[in-house]
């Protein structure tokens, strides 16, 4: 007798399809979000006085001590000059 002809059931594993994924940023930008979100960078674009901006870094760093403590001072002032660097000097839009 001649065996019976098994059928053998094939199995395709289905595509996986990305939904809606971020583009991802290119290698060595990881950092550049880092501090502040694009929202408050456009936020802080928006402000036109340097003490606006101050006030608003001060509030984004979670700074609360910024007149009475120059660690805080030193700080704020730094990440608000590379901003400003970055908002005239270099074109940051």
């Amino acid at each position: 007798m001649a065996k019976k002809d098994e059928v053998k059931e094939a199995v395709v594993e289905p595509s996986v399809v990305p939904v809606d994924e971020k583009p991802k940023d290119p290698p060595g930008w990881d950092m550049v979000w880092r501090v502040l979100t694009p929202d408050q960078t456009a936020m802080l674009l928006g402000l036109s006085s340097p003490s606006a901006i101050i006030a608003a870094l001060c509030d984004v760093l979670h700074v609360e001590h910024y007149a009475d403590n120059p660690r805080s001072r030193v700080y704020v002032d730094f990440c608000f000059y590379n901003f400003m660097f970055a908002k005239e000097d270099a074109g940051f839009s």
